[in-house]
């Protein structure tokens, strides 16, 4: 065979190979870009009383998810209340980068109220789904978690499963289990109206065209206050509420009139642990309904091809840190969520220690579904841990530790397994650092006896602190100046009102 031969015969094969190579990755990023998406946020969850994670809650369908993928020991909201969590979540920006404050008078006392936008011109993943043709569609039972504009893209379910939909509503029952909750009829959802929600949502993954891509989000209220789960969950509560010094209905009528008396040593340690029991049975009840998300994905043999990610905004208290509820400050149990992902191109039974943010999402689902679009996001991609890549850990900042300002200002950074928290009151500063190896229960402020620490955290702190300032002048030299703050910021309010923030 002459050398001319020879080169010809090799560049063929040159050629071959290459165009193979080419092929393939087309494949594959074809694929990737045809993946769905169901994202489940349940609200106020926290971590450690799912079972996966260790705790009392009976939650099988959330633990076979876990499984079924990866389960992030170490993921964090960046807030310990809904409004700020699910800006960040969604826009990939910390929240402080979109504020604007409101003063008003209230009860003679000025008050700073703040609340969130976020720009039209921001370009958000939901967008670019929808403009690929996606459906990008939600169900928000916490109307809070869309009041600041951070859900461009999304639409509400076009048709609502009516009650008068027979068929519509037979094929959810005998497909899910789901039995009795749907609209008009009564019950064994006693008085929690949010199984009644799962229809409309259940029937789109039971009918959707199998050719639609879509990206959906269910966002369920639940285990959120008040804790009133339904009589199937209740009734494994062991404590006798008859033995409880005041009527059942205080209890499950939420946490406003309960926290007042605990405020003044007037709620034993028997009735918070009942407290606590109603909450772990609404999340029981809520791991019943995240069975029937995928008893529907299976039954539509979707489950290879759709991605699903189970979270929340925040988490809870029961007394620890003398408080309950939520809002209140940046303490683990209310900033550590639970994160789990399964699906295509997700590993099988891992457990994840990295730690991470809710404010890598959406730059985390942006690379899992192949998506390229412009936006200068806070937020980082962690999506190569499922595929055997390494990432630091994230150094993680907590902003807006409620709905309202008032006159002490939280911010706190977490690094290196340390936490600091810095506490603005008028032009003073004060620091609490906490070694969160030594002491998880955030006991005792190490910042004295910690310089070296404390300084090289108040610099990082410092450095992300710029970037918000200067994002936020950004966005409002941005913001549309037809744009009606006063009457979405009053939307905003009400809902804020409706659920005993304000």
């Amino acid at each position: 065979m002459t050398g001319q031969k020879k080169l010809v015969i090799l560049t063929i094969a040159v050629v071959l190979i290459l165009l193979y190579m080419f092929s393939v990755n087309c494949s594959k990023k074809k694929n990737t870009e045809n993946y769905n998406v169901v994202l489940i946020v349940a609200d106020a969850l926290r971590s450690d009383v799912l079972g996966c994670y260790g705790g009392d809650a009976s939650t099988p369908n959330i633990d076979r998810l876990a499984k079924s993928g990866v389960l992030f020991e170490n993921a964090y909201s960046t807030a310990p209340s809904t409004l700020p969590s699910a800006v960040a979540m969604f826009s990939g920006n910390y929240s402080g980068s979109y504020g604007r404050i409101n003063k008003e008078s209230r009860r003679n006392k000025k008050r700073n109220q703040i609340a969130f936008y976020v720009n039209d011109n921001e370009t958000l993943l939901a967008e670019v789904l929808k403009d690929r043709s996606y459906d990008v569609l939600l169900e928000l039972e916490n109307q809070i978690a869309g009041l600041s504009n951070n859900l461009q893209g999304f639409s509400i379910f076009r048709k609502n499963l009516s009650r008068k939909n027979k068929a519509g509503i037979n094929l959810v029952e005998n497909t899910t289990g789901i039995r009795s909750y749907h609209p008009g009829r009564k019950g064994e959802s006693g008085s929690n109206p949010f199984y009644n929600r799962m229809y409309t949502f259940l029937h789109y993954l039971l009918t959707v065209p199998r050719e639609q891509n879509f990206f959906v989000m269910k966002w369920i209220m639940d285990p959120h206050g008040p804790y009133n789960p339904i009589e199937k969950f209740k009734k494994r509560i062991t404590i006798d509420p008859t033995i409880l010094p005041r009527d059942e209905s205080f209890y499950t009528g939420g946490i406003k009139a309960i926290y007042s008396l605990f405020r003044k040593n007037m709620v034993s340690n028997t009735e918070i642990e009942y407290i606590k029991s109603l909450y772990i049975a609404e999340v029981e009840s809520v791991d019943e309904r995240i069975g029937y998300i995928i008893k529907a994905l299976k039954h539509r043999g979707l489950l290879d091809n759709t991605i699903i990610v189970f979270t929340s905004d925040h988490g809870e208290l029961f007394g620890e840190h003398g408080l309950l509820g939520h809002g209140q400050i940046h303490c683990e149990e209310l900033l550590h969520v639970p994160l789990i992902f399964a699906g295509p191109g997700i590993p099988k039974s891992k457990r994840e220690k990295n730690v991470i943010s809710n404010l890598d999402l959406m730059p985390t689902l942006k690379d899992l579904l192949g998506i390229e679009y412009d936006n200068d996001m806070m937020g980082k991609s962690y999506s190569a841990l499922f595929s055997g890549g390494k990432i630091p850990d994230r150094i993680l900042f907590f902003n807006e530790a409620a709905n309202i300002i008032e006159k002490k200002d939280k911010s706190t950074l977490l690094m290196d397994g340390y936490k600091l928290v810095v506490t603005k009151m008028k032009s003073s500063l004060s620091y609490e650092l906490f070694n969160l190896t030594s002491d998880p229960s955030e006991l005792k402020n190490v910042s004295m006896e910690n310089q070296t620490v404390l300084k090289k955290m108040l610099k990082e702190f410092i450095e992300v602190k710029k970037e918000i300032d200067l994002r936020l002048k950004k966005n409002i030299n941005q913001i549309d100046k037809k744009v009606n703050f006063d009457e979405k910021w009053l939307k905003a309010k009400k809902e804020l009102e409706t659920l005993g923030y304000l």
